[in-house]
């Protein structure tokens, strides 16, 4: 075999290991759960019981989804 078809046989490789599995998170998380349009909020289906601290949904309202930093300031704080 030369270099381009096995070139050509790994990119196709890595190409469909990428697509194995397209809606891991199931019900909305992802490429193909994105349906509901841009500044719809954010889907929670399939986030697990909020009382299961191995689920996203208890990360999710014991640390919460954002983080804020204080961009206008020009001084460092210990924070």
């Amino acid at each position: 075999m030369t270099l381009l078809p096995k070139a050509l046989l790994i990119v196709a490789t890595l190409v469909l290991a990428a697509c194995n599995n397209p809606d891991r998170y199931k019900n909305g998380a992802g490429a193909d759960g994105m349906n509901n349009g841009a500044g719809s909020g954010i889907n929670t289906n399939g986030l697990g019981d909020p009382s299961d601290p191995r689920s996203i949904a208890y990360f999710n309202q014991s640390v919460g989804d954002r983080v804020l930093f204080p961009v206008d300031q020009s001084t460092l704080t210990p924070e």
